[in-house]
């Protein structure tokens, strides 16, 4: 008796977790229920559309509901991908769709065309072209106080970035950028990561390959045989201005946006703080700021204590109102964390460091701490005499000494026992200098490392993305094609391995992707589709073809920010298909805002990857989405719906 108590007990807590967890699918699924009977019972499930379904249309549509629902209660990875292939499969036993109908998604060339993009966009991320663009845009100094104009500078190339790069990939090569960058200039993360998620989201929206959804509309228009061509850019009539609106929400509603640091951009004061001298480039924000301004004042973990001028150290302590020059080098006091951020987001004079005789085979370098024996032949020197760069192949980055600053160049510094060295080195200098003897200790420093990429790759991998989709405009080639001469390019010049391109390929949303097309046939054959666009033309057909496009728009909304946007398009499609037919209404303005709102995903994480990226990050809960996401998808309901109707159908 108490084994069952203690085990009912046991099933209770995890059931009541499994709950808490689900809470809002759940909830989603009470809503879709709820709408269903109220609104189309009433608009006529039992008139003669819907009495003459035959019983394989019912079938589909249980099938649907029932994948739909599994969707929004399972969270595993590829839960969906294997969803969609169980339903196709159970519909093709049951004789509804054939066998060609279930694979022949496998075989189309959207399928083909997002796993080349995927690869180009793992060609960008290797290379850190995205990383150097962003750290470029950043502002820094006393700019970085003003969040609108961060999130600006942030925001705009990011856009324009996402309308030819993976979603996915720009997001996650960008949230270490924004971490690091918000420890330096002490911003929240909180206040940037939203809405990084949701400008890469709109920027996909501004060309038909920014985002699978839209090429899987595109390809099952094409097996209508519809001779409506959707251009790679056309849809930029309606992302363009959706991205402008984006971005002024953005700005304006930063209040909607937590303050929360968790931690994040906190350096908590050792005894271990380095003295680190950094050079001040030509360009450097810092020119002209004083050395107690607020532009050092906001450097989170660092201090600075101190500059040098030529032969002259002057002492910022006694002397506040100092202003910064050119080749100015700052003494910096800090933890190794902290140093170690400030030198990568700046870029303060880093490529000097990298600049490693004997390193330049290695494209990471990266930070080690070491501690000088008294045996070291390193002691009583300085690093310019004993040359330490040439000897250990290393760049000496600080010095620690007893948690006393010092005063003096590091090349100058006489180094002694004991001494704790910060240095900038390839990963095999730990063993090489672990049987040395030179150094008691070698300690790489975890989570850090710089990234060096040649300029000439940077360059060639993004012109093996930008090129195809250009020529893929005059409609010379296919996408697909073209792509794949960019992956051979990538690959010829050693920018990725083959292994690296396979393992770049999202195997689960091509399945996705391709099961969508079978279910979607489903569908359309046996009269499902027809019937729900006959219940939304009894709804909103009074309104005319504005009304329609919003009976596009809200269902479409609903579900994507609880499924993914893919199969939100394979389950729309069909439905938004014959309602094209049965009232003449302009393919394009049905499709484009069909594409628009299966990626209207911001009330809620768990309709998008990116948004369930940036939550630990961002330190959010699930109610800060609904608080930020909700306001920015009712302000772009009315300009999706109404652009199209405007461009396409007046």
């Amino acid at each position: 008796v108490l084994w069952l108590r203690e085990s009912a007990r046991q099933q209770a807590g995890c059931a009541c977790g499994w709950v808490r967890r689900r809470w809002v699918a759940l909830l989603a699924c009470a809503a879709a229920a709820a709408v269903a009977v109220g609104a189309f019972v009433p608009l006529g499930l039992l008139s003669p559309v819907w009495a003459s379904l035959r019983w394989d249309a019912w079938v589909t549509l249980a099938t649907t509901l029932c994948a739909v629902a599994l969707m929004l209660l399972l969270d595993a990875k590829g839960a969906t991908a294997g969803i969609v292939v169980c339903a196709d499969v159970l519909l093709c036993t049951m004789g509804i769709i054939t066998v060609e109908d279930v694979f022949v998604g496998f075989g189309d060339s959207t399928v083909a065309t997002i796993a080349v993009m995927l690869i180009v966009s793992e060609g960008v991320k290797q290379t850190h072209a995205l990383d150097m663009v962003s750290r470029y845009i950043l502002p820094q100094g006393v700019k970085a106080s003003r969040l609108w104009a961060v999130q600006l500078r942030l925001l705009l190339p990011l856009e324009c970035l996402s309308a030819f790069l993976n979603n996915t990939p720009c997001v996650a090569m960008n949230i270490p950028v924004v971490q690091n960058y918000c420890k330096v200039t002490g911003l929240s993360p909180s206040k940037l990561m939203m809405p990084l998620s949701f400008a890469v989201i709109v920027g996909g929206l501004c060309t038909l390959v920014g985002t699978s959804s839209n090429l899987l509309v595109s390809s099952m228009l094409k097996q209508q045989g519809c001779t409506v061509e959707l251009g790679i850019f056309d849809i930029a009539c309606v992302g363009v201005p959706l991205c402008l609106i984006t971005t002024v929400y953005i700005i304006c509603a930063n209040r909607l946006l937590p303050d929360r640091r968790n931690g994040v951009c906190e350096f908590h004061a050792t005894a271990q703080d380095y003295t680190c001298p950094v050079v001040v480039p030509p360009k450097s924000t810092f020119i002209g700021t004083l050395v107690s301004g607020t532009a050092f004042k906001r450097l989170a973990g660092v201090s600075l204590f101190g500059v040098q001028r030529k032969e002259k150290f002057i002492d910022v302590a006694s002397a506040p109102d100092t202003r910064i020059e050119h080749s100015d080098v700052l003494l910096f006091t800090g933890a190794v964390a902290a140093l170690i951020d400030l030198l990568i987001v700046d870029g303060n004079n880093l490529m000097e460091h990298a600049d490693i005789p004997g390193a330049s085979q290695s494209k990471t370098l990266e930070f080690f701490e070491l501690v000088l024996d008294r045996r070291s032949p390193l002691c009583g020197s300085t690093a310019d005499e004993f040359q330490f760069k040439k000897l250990y192949r290393a760049s000496l980055l600080g010095i620690c000494r007893r948690g006393v600053p010092l005063t003096e160049s590091l090349r100058h510094a006489v180094l002694t026992e004991n001494d704790l060295l910060l240095v900038l080195a390839p990963p095999s200098f730990a063993r090489e200098q672990q049987s040395a003897g030179a150094f008691l200790l070698v300690s790489k420093v975890p989570g850090a490392s710089y990234s060096r990429e040649a300029m000439w790759q940077v360059a060639a991998s993004l012109a093996f993305l930008l090129v195809p989709v250009a020529v893929a405009t005059s409609e010379v080639a296919p996408l697909s094609l073209l792509g794949l001469y960019g992956v051979a390019g990538l690959v010829f010049t050693g920018i990725l391995s083959v292994e690296r391109c396979v393992q770049a390929i999202d195997v689960m949303l091509l399945i996705t992707v391709a099961g969508s097309l079978g279910l979607s046939t489903a569908m359309q054959t046996t009269g499902a589709a027809a019937a729900i666009a006959s219940s939304i033309i009894d709804a909103v057909g009074g309104l005319g073809h504005i009304g329609l496009l919003a009976g596009i728009y809200v269902p479409t909304v609903l579900l994507t920010n609880a499924l993914s946007n893919t199969a939100v398009c394979g389950i729309m499609f069909p439905i938004v298909w014959n309602l094209v037919s049965q009232t003449g209404l302009s393919v394009k303005a049905a499709m484009y805002v069909l594409m628009v709102a299966a990626s209207s995903c911001f009330a809620l994480p768990i309709g998008y990857q990116t948004n369930l990226m940036v939550m630990g990050p961002g330190s959010y809960v699930m109610f800060d989405f609904v608080k930020y996401g909700l306001p920015l998808t009712a302000a772009l309901a009315v300009p999706t719906v109404c652009i199209p109707w405007v461009v396409w159908v007046l």
